[in-house]
């Protein structure tokens, strides 16, 4: 095995293997090759240029996987400030070239086939696990009753704006003190309809946007998913990248504009003739980059990309401006827009005037005053925008509606995400996580009238029907959670809890 020193490809491979590894049921083999490709390849060039400068492969070799190491777990090894995580990788480094050049053609050999066999280890118990297990995203269809006509050019835009963990008025008043009233109160005086007893049907974005997207509750899902697969996200997740509100409409023929994030599932939609994203690189691709010493390389150069919390805002702020710009042009045929807007979900990285919260700052602040804040924020652009929507004739005015997915997390949730049994939530913490911010702007000339407790579920069959011609009809409105992070499919209706539920006195 000396003379075959293939161990930089093992060392360089494993970061990313592992990363795979420890969330093989929310990724694909499809979300890794492209970062694992460029790692080997990186590894290799390493290989050949330390070869050539140490004029021995094996040394060279030697150095290179030390080097793969170091420079890709230097982000999960250390944090900002860098300073001396750049001086100890520097060192370790010196002292790797230096040993290099100085052992004995035996020792070189010796310390060269250690590494295989390391590597080689790594290599399997990292890759071998996400292989045999990882998601499917294999799409489970759900049967429904949508026979789509086409409509005519005059039809109404359709837009649908998610505000990620956005609360209800009552949520936010009780748990942080804020007033949204005033927003309400001005959505109202331009003709939205507020539903003040609106709740989320599931408790997690995925069930959320899912059974909304595909007009049904995930009940057939969860029968459709074996049993060793509860903990994986795939078949939600294939559910919001090819939907069926979007076959519907595009093929009744709507122009499908879908306004993506940094999260993969809602990144991109297979029936869009659109998508914009401000950053089209992976959410594997971005956590794997974190996990290097690309961001304190990036931070001593002022690159915006490689800073987490900076890529999140920008993700935010380019779905904000293209819902501006959307607003303030016409199309030539009707237009469904779907922006999902990761705000007020943190990472707390906007002030109410916009501008950027630092991690410290963060920090510093109560989560009342980072939420706040965010939803101040959230408030001033999703106001300018619905004013472009509205400033054409009534005639041509959209349906607009802006719907949370989910309400905050509970505290007791942030710090156990994995293990937390929201079968064994207090009520508390489900209206917490339940209660949602849900507004309808219907113009005059459609027939779509919102009920104050009507929940997501019917968001759809409702307008699918009056605009495009199914006769899906509205169906109960439920509220499920489901048990935990390894019993997605595991379902309890609290419906009747969370519609009772009054907040703790005092």
């Amino acid at each position: 095995m000396s003379r075959f020193p293939v161990h930089p490809l093992f060392f360089a491979g494993f970061p990313a293997l592992a990363l795979w590894s420890a969330n093989r049921t929310e990724v694909t083999w499809g979300d890794v090759w492209p970062v694992l490709g460029v790692t080997l390849a990186t590894a290799t060039v390493l290989t050949l240029l330390s070869a050539v400068a140490l004029k021995d492969m094996r040394r060279g070799a030697i150095v290179a996987s030390h080097l793969a190491v170091l420079l890709l777990t230097f982000g999960t090894v250390w944090s900002s400030p860098w300073v001396a995580g750049v001086l100890v990788t520097t060192g370790i480094i010196v002292a790797v070239v230096f040993l290099a050049i100085r052992v004995t053609d035996e020792a070189a050999s010796t310390w060269s086939v250690a590494l295989n066999v390391i590597g080689l280890v790594l290599v399997l118990v990292n890759g071998v696990p996400p292989m045999l297990g990882s998601s499917t995203r294999t799409l489970v269809a759900l049967d429904d009753d949508a026979r789509p006509i086409t409509v005519a050019d005059d039809a109404p835009d359709i837009v649908w704006i998610i505000p990620d963990r956005y609360g209800r008025q009552d949520a936010l008043e009780e748990l942080f003190g804020f007033d949204n009233s005033p927003f309400l109160e001005g959505l109202e005086e331009r003709g939205f309809t507020v539903l003040d007893e609106a709740l989320a049907n599931y408790n997690k974005t995925a069930h959320s946007m899912a059974s909304t997207l595909n007009l049904e509750y995930l009940d057939e899902l969860a029968a459709a998913v074996p049993d060793d697969q509860s903990g994986d996200w795939g078949p939600l997740y294939a559910m919001l990248t090819d939907h069926e509100v979007g076959r519907v409409l595009t093929a009744a023929g709507y122009e499908y504009i879908h306004i993506g994030n940094w999260w993969d599932p809602t990144a991109t939609a297979a029936a869009a003739d659109l998508v914009l994203n401000w950053d089209d690189s992976s959410e594997f691709a971005q956590v794997f980059r974190d996990g290097t010493i690309w961001p304190a390389l990036g931070g001593l150069v002022g690159d915006d990309q490689v800073d987490t919390r900076t890529r999140i805002r920008n993700h935010t702020l380019y779905g904000f401006d293209q819902l501006d710009r959307l607003a303030a042009h016409d199309s030539d045929r009707p237009r469904f827009i779907l922006a999902h807007l990761t705000i007020p979900h943190e990472p707390y990285v906007f002030a109410a005037d916009g501008s950027f919260v630092t991690a410290a700052q963060a920090r510093q602040r109560s989560r009342a005053v980072n939420v706040s804040e965010q939803v101040r924020y959230a408030n001033h652009r999703l106001e300018r925008i619905v004013d472009r929507f509205l400033d054409r004739p009534p005639g041509e005015h959209p349906v607009i509606i802006i719907q949370a997915d989910e309400g905050t997390h509970p505290p007791n949730y942030e710090i156990d995400q994995g293990g937390y049994d929201w079968f064994a939530a207090p009520d508390v913490e489900l209206a917490e996580k339940l209660r949602i911010l849900s507004a309808w702007y219907v113009p005059e000339h459609v027939d779509v009238s919102p009920w104050p407790s009507m929940t997501p579920i019917n968001t759809f069959r409702l307008l699918l029907d009056e605009i495009v011609g199914t006769s899906l009809g509205p169906l109960e409105d439920r509220v499920v959670i489901f048990r935990d992070a390894s019993h997605l499919y595991e379902f309890r209706d609290v419906t009747d809890r969370m519609r009772a539920y009054r907040p703790p006195s005092g």
